[in-house]
């Protein structure tokens, strides 16, 4: 059922949201996959204002960014959101990307939320669009870039144009980003509050961060469709193709490996599985793969413009007028504050 945030719980949740981390980094680049968490936020806050409509997707999200800004403490926050048709590509190599993806973001089947899909549907539309007029008045960095994927867009920006951090956070449940993760970057699953870096991956999955991208392109991917190769889990490549927890091992060198076992009359199943299943193992990396993200030039040119660009400052009466308007002015009584600690911080080394 739909429920309002009562003033005891908003309390409990001030008093997470004010624990921050200290963190002497002088330079960290916060980057939030903004789709994958305003549809979190969007299914799990189920809050209505006074006038009756769920806001659960605003509140949620803000609240979300603050905690995020105030755990991670960076000095610049970047948040992508995906675009239509920014999946075009991946869907030309495999037309079943994503193919149910459609269906599952469009309608939770709350009825007892809404009045049916399409009160949803609209109710979600309007409160993604809410949110980035929020976010015009934060200093915050906000990219979508036309036909191009915000995994991509993330991968893109962490690569190169971060190199003058010392550290750079990812926000995602998304999986696909640990294969990036390195001395210097991580990624923060924040379903799971747990901060992925080299060591949490090899203590997680028992193989290097730069070999996640091979173990994988085998497992399959299913919230994309992307099939895996059956009866190859982590336990059995490690036990079979033991490189992979000390070197890199890429997937040429494990196919090879896998025909190298079957050519030495190896009875084992998962060499030939493997083998019958190298088709799939190859578009799997194509489809999986953020170390050479294609994107075109003039992308390229918008994103390094936008990210380095000047940042806005926090314009308190405009989000203290949102407030109003959206009728949450109840959950978040004292804006000034509210603002002051949570955004000051990247306003500041904003300069």
């Amino acid at each position: 059922m739909m429920t309002t945030i009562k003033p005891t719980l908003l309390s409990k949740y001030e008093n997470l949201l004010n624990k921050g981390t200290d963190d002497s980094e002088s330079r960290k680049t916060l980057i939030i996959d903004g789709t994958n968490m305003f549809i979190r936020v969007f299914s799990a806050v189920p809050v209505l204002n006074d006038n009756g409509d769920h806001v659960g997707g605003i509140i949620g999200f803000l609240n979300s960014l603050r905690f995020l800004l105030k755990t991670h403490q960076p000095t610049r926050c970047i948040i992508t959101f995906d675009e239509k048709g920014g999946s075009s590509r991946r869907k030309k190599l495999y037309s079943g990307y994503k193919a149910g993806r459609a269906t599952k973001v469009k309608t939770f089947n709350r009825f007892d939320e809404f009045k049916n899909v399409e009160d949803e549907e609209r109710s979600m539309r309007y409160q993604f669009s809410r949110i980035i007029q929020y976010l015009d008045n934060l200093p915050i960095y906000v990219l979508s870039i036309s036909g191009i994927e915000a995994d991509d867009t993330i991968a893109y920006i962490a690569k190169t144009e971060c190199n003058n951090d010392d550290k750079v956070v990812i926000v995602s449940t998304d999986k696909d980003f640990m294969q990036l993760i390195n001395e210097k970057l991580s990624v923060y699953n924040p379903t799971q509050k747990k901060l992925y870096d080299v060591d949490a991956i090899v203590e997680r999955f028992g193989i290097l961060p730069e070999n996640m991208l091979t173990y994988r392109t085998l497992d399959g991917d299913a919230s994309d469709e992307i099939p895996g190769v059956k009866g190859v889990g982590i336990k059995t490549i490690i036990k079979e193709f033991p490189k992979i927890k000390n070197e890199l091992f890429t997937i040429d060198s494990l196919l090879a490996e896998a025909k190298l076992h079957i050519k030495n009359n190896s009875k084992k199943k998962v060499f030939q599985s493997i083998i019958d299943s190298e088709d799939q193992i190859n578009l799997n990396f194509k489809l999986m793969q953020l170390d050479d993200v294609d994107i075109h030039g003039d992308a390229k040119l918008k994103i390094s413009r936008v990210v380095n660009s000047k940042i806005n400052r926090i314009n308190r009466l405009t989000f203290r007028k949102m407030l109003v308007e959206d009728r949450i002015h109840f959950i978040i009584k004292d804006p000034d504050t509210w603002l002051s600690q949570g955004f000051q911080k990247i306003e500041f080394n904003a300069g």
